[in-house]
């Protein structure tokens, strides 16, 4: 577990870059940091991802000119729930799945629900789409990495 700190900080670095790059289309609505702080949660420690959840929840707010720090707190609430869902199905790749996909769920309804923007099939389509490949990645490519 050499260098988690940089694997997971150039991680959700590659997230917050696709974020800035979708800012219209089908992936606008993809929160594409929030999907990476979700999958991290599942292979670190709470506490490291809590603290690269509100650093990077603090940079995107500053980027989308916020006043309150509203992607830190949403960041900070998914990092608990994984971790939470997760003590009881550590082991089991189905439900890391399912965990994983709730946390997405919640956080398509927290952000359209708090963003003032309008619920639709296609937006939501495009969230889980973006989910399940990243989780793919994630759990192939990104635990391999940070495990070596």
């Amino acid at each position: 577990m050499k260098n988690v700190h940089l694997k997971a900080f150039v991680y959700l670095f590659i997230f917050l870059l696709l974020d800035m790059s979708f800012p219209v289309g089908f992936l606008s609505g993809t929160d594409f940091t929030m999907l990476g702080v979700i999958f991290l949660s599942v292979y670190l420690d709470y506490r490291l991802v809590l603290l690269y959840a509100l650093f990077f929840g603090i940079a995107k707010d500053a980027l989308n000119s916020h006043a309150l720090p509203f992607f830190s707190v949403d960041f900070a609430i998914t990092v608990f729930l994984v971790k939470s869902l997760l003590k009881y199905f550590r082991d089991k790749l189905l439900f890391k799945f399912v965990v994983v996909f709730l946390a997405v769920l919640f956080n398509f309804v927290f952000i359209t629900a708090f963003s003032g923007a309008n619920f639709s099939l296609r937006s939501l389509l495009g969230f889980v789409l973006c989910s399940l490949g990243i989780l793919f990645f994630t759990n192939y490519f990104f635990a391999a990495w940070i495990q070596r």
